[in-house]
């Protein structure tokens, strides 16, 4: 699973393709980070591209990704991103299964 969202970069080329790279997990805060790389596009980060940027996602209040406990899943992870308001206008990619979520 992934996010598509336009960002622009330093580097004068938009990052597309976001993929969740590093979760954090702040227990007594109770704060989930979150690390987005953004590519070019799938096919630079399948080629071995170095991300054009980094994005840190806090997740907390009645965002916070845990469950009498238990962390969500990655998917559900991606669904709480897209409550952010950067990330609003983002469309997930899905891929076919869940071996495919961390494409």
């Amino acid at each position: 699973m992934a996010l598509t969202k336009s960002i622009s970069t330093p580097f004068g080329v938009d990052a597309t393709y976001w993929r969740l790279r590093r979760i954090e997990l702040d227990t007594i805060n109770k704060i989930f980070y979150v690390d987005l790389d953004g590519y070019s596009s799938l096919q630079a980060r399948k080629d071995g591209a170095v991300p054009l940027a980094v994005k840190t996602v806090q997740l907390c209040g009645e965002k916070y990704p845990i469950v009498d406990g238990q962390p969500i899943s990655q998917m559900a992870i991606y669904g709480k991103i897209l409550l952010e308001e950067e990330w609003l206008d983002a469309v997930p990619l899905i891929f076919g299964t869940d071996t495919d979520l961390w494409e």
